[in-house]
């Protein structure tokens, strides 16, 4: 309970800047661990609201996720009027472009683009990097750069 007060002379509470949106859940399930890291917040679908976009300037997620995809994200998104930035994770996608003109007849307003991320691994025998993994590395970049990235 503490942590959602502010009292005088302590630092402010920290609005995430970066908020990834996806299967928390079944990514928790799966043994992901989803860092806590400052500036940033993983939620839910249904955890996504007006007052929960208030200060963030950068939404992620997968570009499918098991409850949702993009076209959903991105016209929720529109009708909570977000005025940031939303970017959609993918492994691989032969033409970005048709994603993008689909999500510009939904959500005009919602300043998207696709992020297509690397599926190859690093090293023999290593997962594959999946969008919950990048969203969790991009996060941890310094805000400056992870906002310039977005852009």
């Amino acid at each position: 309970m503490r942590d959602l007060l502010h009292f005088p002379g302590e630092p402010a509470p920290v609005v995430p800047q970066t908020l990834v949106v996806g299967d928390i859940v079944d990514w928790q399930r799966q043994g992901r661990i989803l860092p806590r890291l400052r500036g940033c917040e993983f939620l839910g679908l249904p955890e996504v609201t007006a007052d929960r976009l208030a200060g963030v300037e950068l939404v992620l997620s997968p570009l499918v996720a098991h409850h949702f995809d993009v076209l959903d994200l991105a016209l929720h998104l529109g009708i909570l009027g977000f005025g940031g930035m939303y970017r959609a994770l993918a492994v691989a996608l032969p033409r970005p472009s048709m994603v993008r003109a689909e999500v510009a007849a939904v959500a005009p307003r919602v300043d998207f683009d696709v992020f297509v991320i690397e599926s190859y691994c690093a090293r023999p025998g290593a997962p594959a990097k999946s969008p919950a993994d990048s969203a969790a590395a991009i996060c941890a970049m310094p805000e400056r750069k992870r906002l310039a990235l977005a852009r």
